[in-house]
C-alpha cells in the first residue's frame, strides 16, 4: 500500500520445482508491482477555546485524535472543502452557530467565537463544529469533523488611571477600576470588583449584592509583603480591613501600614449596603 500511484517495485524469487521421482527444475521469477493511489485518512479533531479568544491550529496536526495521513509515499495533501463547500477555502466562513472560521488549503485555520458565546459564564460551556475535506494529488478524498468546545469566562473590564464609569453585563463580570475615582456597576450576575493597590482608592460600587458579588483585595496585600503578612494563619480581613457606616453606605478602609501600626484609610464606598450586612465572605483577601 505504500507505493504511490505509478510507482513500482520489483521482487525476484528463485523457484525450484521437484516431481515425485526427484527430478528438479529451477527458475527465476520476477514480479513487478505497480502502485495505485490510496485515499488519505482524515481524523476528527478536538479543540477548546475560551469564549472571548480566537484559536489558531492546523487540521493536519494531532488535535486529540491523531494525524491526518496517507499511506502513499510522498503524497501531497490539501484541504479542499469546509462544510462540503469548496468556495470559501482561504476566506472567512460563517458557521451555522454564528462563529467564524478561516480554513486554508494547507490545513491552518482560525476559529473565532465571534461574540456568539459571550453569554456563557465561567464554568459553563457550549459546543460547535465544522467538517473539512482533504484530498491527495490524484483527487482521492476523506472528510472529518473539527469539534470545538467553547468555555465561558467572566467578562473582564478595565478602567484607566482617570475617572471611569465601568458597567458590567447581566452575566458574571470582573471590574478593575484602577486609578481615578471610578463608579462601578456590576449589573447582573456574580461580579468581582478587583483592587490591585491603594492607588485604586476612592471608587463607588453602586449595586453590590451581598452574598453574590465580591470585592477582591488580595493583590494589595500580596504585592507588599514587607508590611502585610503572607502567613496563612493571619486573618487578613480582621487585621487589615475595616468597615465603617457612612449613612446608608459602607466605607471600606484598609490598614495602609500593615503590621507596623493601625493606620486605616478609605479605599472604596459600597452604596446602599450597611456594614452589618457584610462579612469576610464578601471579600477576597
Amino acid at each position: 500500500d505504500f507505493l504511490a500511484e505509478g510507482e513500482t517495485i520489483t521482487q525476484v524469487y528463485d523457484v525450484t520445482v521437484t516431481d515425485n521421482i526427484g527430478t528438479s527444475h529451477a527458475e527465476t521469477v520476477t514480479i513487478t508491482l505497480t502502485g495505485t493511489n490510496d485515499a488519505p485518512v482524515a481524523t476528527d479533531d478536538f479543540i477548546s477555546v475560551n469564549d472571548n479568544f480566537d484559536v489558531i491550529a492546523n487540521v493536519f496536526e494531532n488535535l486529540g485524535n491523531g494525524l491526518d495521513s496517507d499511506v502513499d509515499q510522498g503524497a501531497t495533501l490539501s484541504v479542499t472543502k469546509i462544510n462540503d463547500d469548496d468556495s470559501t477555502i482561504g476566506s472567512q466562513t460563517l458557521l451555522p452557530s454564528g462563529a467564524m472560521v478561516t480554513l486554508n488549503a494547507d490545513g491552518s485555520f482560525i476559529y473565532d467565537p465571534n461574540g456568539v458565546f459571550d453569554a456563557l459564564n465561567s464554568g459553563q460551556s457550549a459546543t460547535d463544529s465544522f467538517t473539512y475535506t482533504i484530498a491527495d494529488e490524484f483527487g482521492a478524498t476523506d472528510t472529518a469533523t473539527v469539534n470545538v468546545t467553547i468555555n465561558g469566562t467572566d467578562a473582564l473590564t478595565f478602567g484607566t488611571p482617570a475617572n471611569d464609569l465601568l458597567m458590567g453585563t447581566d452575566n458574571n463580570d470582573i471590574l478593575v477600576g484602577q486609578g481615578g475615582s471610578d463608579v462601578l456597576i456590576g449589573a447582573g450576575g456574580s461580579d468581582l470588583f478587583v483592587y490591585q493597590s491603594y492607588g485604586d482608592r476612592m471608587d463607588q460600587i453602586r449595586d453590590f449584592e451581598v452574598g453574590v458579588d465580591r470585592i477582591d483585595l488580595h493583590e494589595i496585600f500580596d504585592n507588599d509583603p514587607s508590611i502585610y503578612s503572607t502567613e496563612p494563619t493571619v486573618d487578613r480581613f480582621t487585621e487589615y480591613v475595616q468597615l465603617l457606616q457612612a449613612g446608608s453606605h459602607t466605607e471600606v478602609r484598609i490598614d495602609i501600614s500593615g503590621n507596623m501600626s493601625d493606620i486605616f484609610r478609605p479605599l472604596i464606598t459600597i452604596e446602599n449596603v450597611t456594614p452589618d450586612a457584610l462579612s469576610a465572605t464578601d471579600f477576597v483577601v
